[in-house]
């Protein structure tokens, strides 16, 4: 049986590394703890890997980690592994793993779809699917705030030229 405790702990030291400017160390704990499945923990080493923090960049590892995190449920996981495909120019792959992020409730996930279906990138261009996903996307209760805002405020463009157009 899993010591909760313990890994909220481990988590969270990993998490005060970061905050105070040790990322090497921070990297190092996230993925010692990532190697014994502490929820989230594969996300966050996956995250660093990707983005160089304390350690030299790897995606294909970072790739690697994020999986590992969505087969643990950590339906962030889905729209990091999007990002990767969109940084390799594969859109439509991209656009894939939003949608399973989607499907799962993440709310951020949404509103990067709601941005391509309004610039038909990896997907068609939609006015009606973007605004099906700012409307989850708003609604969400797994969104960060900025996403909920930017969502909000993208509805009410489109709101905006929709009563122009008419």
């Amino acid at each position: 049986m899993r010591d909760i405790d313990l890994d909220n702990a481990r988590f969270d030291a990993a998490c005060e590394a970061w905050d105070a400017g040790r990322d090497a160390e921070a990297c190092t704990l996230f993925l010692a703890a990532a190697v014994d499945d502490v929820p989230h923990c594969a996300l966050m080493a996956g995250y660093f890997l990707d983005e160089g923090i304390g350690v030299a960049a790897d995606k294909a590892l970072a790739r690697r980690w994020y999986l590992q995190a969505w087969r643990d449920g950590v339906v962030a996981a889905a729209s990091n592994i999007a990002l990767q495909h969109e940084e390799s120019g594969e859109a439509a792959r991209a656009v894939q793993w939003f949608r399973r992020g989607a499907a799962k409730g993440d709310g951020d996930a949404e509103l990067e779809l709601a941005k391509r279906a309004l610039a038909g990138h990896g997907c068609r261009r939609s006015l009606a699917a973007a605004r099906a996903h700012l409307m989850a996307a708003a609604a969400s209760t797994s969104v960060t705030p900025a996403s909920r805002e930017e969502a909000q405020a993208l509805l009410l463009t489109l709101d905006g030229q929709a009563t122009i157009a008419r």
